[in-house]
């Protein structure tokens, strides 16, 4: 009985020891291409759910939250750094999640390359934050200055252009597109529709926050269009066919439309001014769009889905271009605006900017794959036509809403004077900047021709007579308003001294470069700044509750882990008697379990503390968040590195349920604090920034 018992000892240690030594040599790769076809660029797979998340969580980082929070810091938004704080916390959640999909495997391709830039590109933008909160102005770092303000504008306004080209990228990677001989016909579409939307963006931001700006320019809106269109002309001309080779397919058609987009283009310029040098209005890009949408409507196609698809898209341009026509015609009549200051525009010149949008999507959605896979799917062209515009006005409604936010909170209207307001009427409407006009653009006020933001506006205008006691306030208000964790004392100078000069800051696109002044917030009611307050301590309290949620699951999958380990401790436990190495793995079993466990609880606590601490006490101090946040990512990224050491790379074995749980559940952990790790980062910045 004795040498059975000791036999079936022997034999689990040594069916255990072996287990574990197979284990810790073979290799677990994250990504794996062994089920992807040659040829293809994905495999057959279904897209996991993980897969799924990653992708709603950048869309909703990239797409959503960093555009509004870039429209904030424009306005000098105190919500600004928040939401940038919560877009980058998605943005690296996201990007770990796209790591660690499982199902859909992919070849190599250009959105994994693209990402390392512009995690870049984003990092660059966080470190310029940081330092313009930490207000260094003393010596050099006070000279320079002025450049990182520019740098950290500059960059905010191109991140999400950037983000837009990876989104595209993103999206057929993981159908598989635009790869060997499509490539070509992808990036046809994919850039001239992406430059259709960007055309329909800009003329929605000149027309409803833009119109200050072309006056101050002294051109014609047609003098810019016409510009790029010769320029976009010279190159299709130049780059439509492979010169030198046989002309194929729609290659004449296509450089002949660049030889029509440059020679119009000339003449758009050359009509953009009067004889006497003054702006003209006219309608050549207009008739440019309504020429280039009736050849693509023919363009001839295989299938009779991209045929119909074409054609919507075609005559979408051409109803793009002659509205166009219509609005500088008739509802214009070739004036700049329907109002000098361009604050409320005919709801006609909407229009042109949405089928702008909406031309851009059906050129993206027409791809010859893209269309291969409808017409196989048996899509109708109604449907799938009708889900382009569909999403069109999603993205025509969220630039109306970044405009408008931007415009209610960096333009006020001016009221008229009360003095000789029949005169005043008539000057408005013939655009005269003689002396009592109010210009109405977004917030300036003009007197004798001299252009002074409305804060400024107690010393002219005769001591202010068109301003009722309440503008008084208002105005008085915002320059006594103080916004010391944004714009310091220096700053505020500069800024003031800038905007005394004849020329406003552009608005919009150099709103954050340009520097909208103190005064420029006269709209603010005095009560702004404890709203602020408050909204940053909820901001604290809030910004650890994902935390909390995240080192939960991690701690639950951690347990679970160990309860599958503890099945296999007894006979490790005996067969490390006997052996050296035995033990050595049983106690790295425990060593990394326990960390894994310390420091997932450890992050519970502090997360739940944080979040409850400032509903029944005061907010934490800076240097609280601070302690608390460096711990605790010292924690995670320390057990992270021990956890990783023992089984990162420790691959399944046939037949051992538990054990392969545990592979995968503590994987799972050393997944999650790495989360955690970078989430702690975050919270201790933000806490050490907007701390008690």
């Amino acid at each position: 009985m004795t040498i059975t018992i000791r036999a079936r000892t022997a034999w689990t240690a040594t069916a255990l020891l072996t287990l574990s030594l197979l284990a810790s040599r073979v290799q677990a790769h994250e990504h794996h291409t062994d089920n992807i076809p040659v040829g293809e660029g994905i495999s057959p797979d279904p897209i996991d759910s993980i897969l799924w998340t990653h992708i709603m969580v950048q869309i909703a980082a990239w797409g959503v939250i960093f555009p509004f929070g870039m429209v904030l810091g424009i306005i000098r938004s105190r919500w600004h750094v928040p939401v940038q704080v919560l877009g980058t916390s998605l943005a690296i959640v996201g990007y770990f999640l796209g790591h660690k999909h499982k199902g859909r495997q992919f070849a190599q391709n250009v959105h994994a390359s693209y990402a390392p830039y512009l995690g870049f590109l984003l990092f660059g933008q966080i470190v310029l934050g940081i330092y313009l909160k930490l207000h260094l102005e003393r010596g050099i770092l006070g000279r320079i200055r002025p450049w990182i303000v520019m740098m950290h504008g500059i960059t905010g306004k191109v991140l999400p252009v950037a983000a837009w080209v990876q989104m595209i990228f993103g999206g057929i990677t993981a159908m598989g597109f635009c790869r060997g001989d499509h490539v070509g016909q992808c990036a046809a579409h994919f850039i001239m529709g992406s430059a259709f939307i960007g055309y329909g963006i800009v003329l929605t931001l000149l027309l409803l926050v833009g119109q200050g700006w072309i006056r101050r320019t002294g051109r014609s809106q047609e003098f810019f269009d016409s510009i790029v269109i010769a320029a976009w002309g010279c190159v299709n001309t130049f780059t439509e066919h492979r010169w030198g080779h046989p002309w194929v397919r729609n290659d004449l058609q296509h450089t002949s439309m660049g030889i029509v987009w440059w020679c119009a283009g000339l003449v758009g310029i050359w009509l953009s001014r009067k004889r006497d040098g003054t702006p003209k209005r006219n309608i050549i890009p207009g008739m440019v769009i309504l020429m280039t949408g009736w050849a693509m409507s023919a363009h001839p196609q295989e299938l009779m889905l991209s045929t119909m698809v074409h054609t919507a898209f075609g005559y979408t341009l051409m109803l793009a271009g002659a509205t166009r026509i219509v609005e500088i015609c008739f509802v214009l009549r070739d004036r700049p605006a329907i109002r000098e200051d361009g604050w409320d525009p005919n709801s006609w010149q909407y229009l042109p900017c949405f089928l702008l949008f909406a031309s851009g999507f059906l050129f993206m959605g027409a791809t010859e794959e893209q269309m291969q896979l409808l017409s196989n799917a048996g899509v109708t062209h109604v449907s799938y036509i009708l889900i382009l515009y569909s999403i069109s006005f999603l993205l025509f409604l969220f630039v109306n809403v970044l405009l408008h936010i931007y415009a209610v909170h960096a333009f006020t209207i001016t009221p008229q004077p009360s003095v000789n307001t029949s005169s005043s009427r008539r000057h408005a409407a013939t655009g005269s900047q003689e002396s009592g006009v109010v210009d109405m653009e977004v917030g300036y006020a003009k007197t004798n021709g001299h252009t002074k933001l409305n804060g400024n506006m107690n010393g002219g205008m005769n001591g202010s007579a068109g301003m009722d006691e309440r503008e008084r306030r208002r105005v008085r208000d915002a320059e006594e308003f103080e916004l010391d964790a944004l714009i310091s004392d220096e700053e505020d100078e500069e800024g003031g001294a800038r905007n005394q000069g004849a020329h406003p800051p552009t608005p919009f696109l150099l709103g954050s470069v340009g520097g909208i002044t103190l005064q420029s917030l006269a709209i603010l009611s005095p009560a702004f700044e404890a709203h602020i307050k408050m909204a940053s301590t909820i901001a604290l309290a809030l910004l650890p509750t994902p935390l909390v949620a995240l080192s939960a699951y991690a701690l639950y999958h951690s347990y679970n882990s160990i309860q599958n380990v503890r099945e296999y401790e007894k006979p490790a436990e005996r067969a490390a008697k006997y052996s050296n190495i035995a033990e050595d793995e049983l106690n790295k079993t425990r060593t990394t379990e326990g960390a894994g466990a310390i420091a997932t609880a450890f992050s519970l606590i502090s997360s739940i503390s944080l979040t409850v601490i400032p509903i029944f006490t005061a907010t934490p101090s800076r240097l609280t968040f601070l302690v608390i946040g460096a711990a605790n990512l010292a924690a995670c990224f320390g057990a992270q590195a021990h956890v990783a050491g023992y089984w990162k790379n420790k691959a399944k074995i046939p037949f051992v349920k538990k054990y392969n749980d545990a592979i995968g559940g503590t994987n799972l952990v050393r997944v999650f604090l790495g989360y955690l790790g970078w989430g702690w980062a975050l919270v201790g910045a933000f806490g050490a920034v907007f701390g008690g």
